[in-house]
């Protein structure tokens, strides 16, 4: 009887444990409003909570300033001089690169100082260098929202200091900023946890931003190993709110968390429920690719090139991340061009190759030509004309001989078989 009881006991325990551990791997708890993590690369939701409730997204504003900015084409050596009104109309006590008016700045110090420490007169600066104006600017930040799906977002200014008809979702931030992250200039900006800018003819000592994402502050409370970015936020009326970004073995997650607040411990909401969706993401997803860029995938001999081989290469790499203990089945398809013909540029798209998971499309890759290959020249078409006739006039030749010596070689024994 009391082993019986001990086994119990035991089975009791090792069942607990078992569904201990699963909670763990599985569940997740966000308290801040809304919430969403989405694969950096292909942007499938991994999680999501309320993610499309509008809500007010404060200084996270400033990530699709700063895309806008860096798809005009301006080098970071770009001259930006500040106006009275860019520098003047910030309010007091909001967070400042404190750049000053008719300073001498360049594209690269001006964007440094909108996402580390969240200047809202450097929002300003560009804005008005872009479009000549924030209004003008705000009209520009919603038809490029629109354009990367964010369907759900009016802005008004490009700071995200509070109005009313100011507002975004986290599903919307996530996908600005999944399209930010595609940027290298980007990318390396958001991930400094500090920047030093040199001497102006303003400001005659150098500056140092530091970054407000305490993901990235090394011996922080927050610090997370695996951050790579991207950007705070903080009004009265939105809460702390939080863009990040990370990366690992092979991973990439962004993470959106709005409406967060400071819990009894003490702790910012914003800077814990990020961490809570990282470690989600990193414990129970991995990244498989299935294409890597420039893999030779085929190979065609064009027309007009004198019968060269061509390969075709991979235009991109193709991932996507699988949630722990599936085993999908992937599956592609390549289709070449019908005609692809002499002259052809390295790099010329030539194809695609289709990729399936369980039978459902996930995507498609270019394929691009490896080489350059030069239309043959018509003097080398007339020669191998001329070859292929000397050819066929020799094989002719030698065809005949053959047939005749064969014929005579009948006649021959019909005649013995005759005279017998």
């Amino acid at each position: 009887m009391k082993n019986f009881i001990l086994r119990k006991r035991f089975l009791l325990l090792f069942v607990f444990t078992f569904l201990l551990l699963i909670s763990k791997s599985y569940a997740i708890d966000v308290y801040s409003n809304s919430a969403i993590l989405i694969d950096g690369k292909t942007g499938e939701v991994l999680f999501e909570k309320n993610s499309n409730q509008k809500v007010y997204p404060a200084s996270t504003t400033k990530i699709l300033t700063a895309y806008i900015a860096l798809s005009q084409g301006y080098t970071m050596k770009e001259q930006i001089i500040p106006s009275r009104t860019a520098v003047m109309s910030v309010p007091k006590g909001s967070s400042l690169a404190y750049f000053s008016e008719n300073e001498i700045l360049n594209l690269e110090q001006v964007l440094y100082g909108l996402m580390l420490p969240s200047g809202n007169d450097a929002a300003n600066i560009l804005a008005e260098h872009i479009s000549g104006s924030v209004s003008d600017f705000a009209d520009l930040m919603n038809s490029t929202a629109k354009n990367l799906g964010a369907i759900n977002s009016n802005f008004v200014n490009a700071n995200g200091l509070h109005n009313d008809n100011h507002y975004t979702t986290a599903a919307d931030l996530a996908k600005i900023a999944c399209a930010c992250m595609k940027i290298e200039k980007f990318r390396e900006i958001v991930s400094q946890s500090k920047y030093d800018m040199p001497a102006t003819n303003i400001s005659k000592t150098s500056r140092t931003f530091l970054n407000t994402n305490k993901l990235l502050l090394s011996g922080g409370e927050y610090f997370y190993p695996y951050a790579t970015g991207i950007k705070t936020g903080f009004t009265t009326q939105a809460g702390n709110c939080l863009v990040a970004s990370a990366s690992k073995d092979g991973l990439d997650l962004i993470s959106v968390v709005l409406g967060g607040s400071i819990i009894p411990v003490n702790k910012s909401t914003a800077f814990t429920d990020t961490i809570s969706l990282f470690d989600y993401g990193f414990e129970n997803y991995h990244n498989e690719q299935l294409v890597a860029q420039n893999k030779i995938i085929t190979s065609c001999v064009p027309k007009k090139s004198g019968k060269k081989t061509l390969n075709l290469a991979a235009a991109d790499s193709l991932n996507i991340t699988v949630k722990n203990g599936d085993t999908p089945v992937f599956d592609h398809v390549t289709t070449i061009n019908n005609k692809i013909v002499a002259p052809i540029n390295k790099g010329d798209v030539l194809g695609t190759i289709s990729y399936t998971m369980d039978g459902k499309p996930i995507g498609i890759v270019n394929l691009v030509a490896q080489d350059d290959v030069k239309k043959e020249h018509v003097i080398f078409v007339i020669l191998r004309i001329l070859l292929y006739f000397v050819i066929s006039v020799i094989i002719l030749g030698v065809s005949l001989r053959i047939f005749n010596e064969i014929r005579k070689f009948i006649k021959r024994n019909r005649r013995k078989k005759g005279n017998r």
